[in-house]
Parts: structure tokens; sequence; C-alpha cells
């Protein structure tokens, strides 16, 4: 089983491809179970779970955290893995899932990272890669994707992740940072140029948006700050304060 969080489709992407590759299911973690407050996975048939996630501020989603600190596993002991999306590095982010996997009592196998196109946007010197970059970085998933399949399949323990520059540095002081000052709602809102379709509300993983009476989106505070509403909406026509003036949007390509 792949229990799967993605803001932008670049995780679900990996996921997909990993499930072909070994034969697998992919498990979505959106609203409802996302905040399900007694969560359950059944593993009749799995002898795995993998969590794949993206990297947010190089460390676990909090709403990916809170969900496997809750979940119960039902079906016996499996070994989990991990499958981290990232623009560019991922701090100490297997360092926080291994953590998370001993308070659980779970037995943890091998954590990689997959670099994929860059999404976040709201802060000045973030923006989406560039056509060129985008096309190298999908071209060389097959291979990490092989890879993980294979490292799986021979029960690989270890880490094959790119951690970066200054990791603990970012995880451990620049997250917390982020997670207070940087990861809030409250900055979203729709230009003049919304239209009110409501794209950006069924894209969000955690069901935080709403189409008020005035055709206008609004946010609630059960965001992940995944930006999913931000690059799904044809028109660019939401921004996230003043920062989103001049950024460019993702989509996955087809």
């Amino acid at each position: 089983m792949i229990v799967c969080f993605s803001g932008n489709g670049n995780t679900r992407f990996v996921a997909d491809r990993l499930a072909d590759r070994l034969a697998d299911t992919v498990t979505p973690l959106r609203a409802p179970l996302i905040d399900d407050p007694e969560p359950t996975l059944p593993l009749t048939g799995n002898s795995h779970i993998i969590w794949a996630f993206p990297v947010y501020a190089w460390g676990i989603p909090a709403k990916v955290r809170d969900f496997i600190r809750r979940v119960k596993i039902s079906g016996g002991k499996v070994t989990h893995y991990m499958v981290a999306t990232c623009g560019d590095d991922i701090g100490m982010t297997a360092v926080q899932w291994r953590r998370l996997m001993r308070q659980r009592g779970f037995n943890a196998g091998g954590a990689w990272s997959v670099t994929m196109p860059n999404t976040y946007v709201c802060l000045p010197g973030f923006d989406v890669d560039a056509p060129e970059t985008v096309r190298h970085k999908l071209a060389d998933v097959p291979k990490q994707i092989e890879e993980i399949a294979r490292g799986i399949e021979s029960g690989f323990t270890g880490d094959n992740v790119i951690r970066g520059d200054m990791p603990r540095f970012k995880s451990s002081v620049l997250r917390p940072l982020f997670e207070k000052l940087l990861m809030s709602p409250r900055y979203f809102h729709p230009t003049p140029d919304c239209v009110g379709c409501g794209i950006c509300a069924r894209a969000c993983p955690t069901g935080n948006i709403v189409i008020a009476d005035d055709c206008r989106p609004r946010w609630s505070d059960n965001c992940t700050l995944c930006l999913a509403c931000y690059h799904s909406c044809p028109h660019h026509a939401l921004a996230y304060g003043r920062m989103t003036r001049t950024k460019g949007q993702y989509r996955l390509p087809k």
C-alpha cells in the first residue's frame, strides 16, 4: 500500500508509477481521511506501507505527520518506507520520519527523496522551475522509481536522500519559523480576475476552501499551504499576499 499525500500532483505522479512497478495500490491522503480522528489502514495482503509525500519547509507536512501519529494499522506488522518528493533538498526529513516510526513502534525500512519540479512561490527568490528544468527533472523520475522499487524488493533499510547544505539548520531552525509565520492561509485572496469557477476548492486536498455566495473562494484554517489552489487556477486569479504577483504556476505536464 502506498499512502500518498499530494497537493499539485508531483507526489501522486511518483506514487502511481511506483505502484505500477510494484503491482501495488495507492491510497490518497485527502479529506475526509486525512482529518479522520481515528483513521485505520487495513493491510490485508500487504507486506509494506510506503509513505509518499512532498517536503514542506525541509520537513514532513504537518497534516501527514499528524495522520501518522493517529493512524491504526490493522492486519499485522509490516515494513514502512518513505518516498519524499522535493524541488531541491529535504534537510532532515528522513530523520523526522524515522523518529515518527520509532514513536509509533513501526518497523522502518528505506527512505528516498525524488527530485521533482518546484511549486513553492510564496517568498522572494522562490518560483516555479523553467520549462527546461521541469523536463529534465521529470525525465530522471523513471530511473529513481526503479531504484526505489528495487530497494523495497531487496529490503533496503538506509537513506538515499538529498539533504542539501546545512540540513539541521534548515529543518530545526528555519522550519519552525516557516510553520509559525509563513504557512498561514490568511494571506490567500482572489484577484479581480477570479470567475468563481470552484476549481481551487475541488483541488484542495484538505477541503479548506468554499465558494461563498458572492462566487469568491474563502479559506478556512485547515490549510497545509500545498498551493494546489494557486497552481490549479486557470486564470492565475489567486494570490498569496503580494508575493505571487509575478510568480509562475506549475501544472504537471500530461
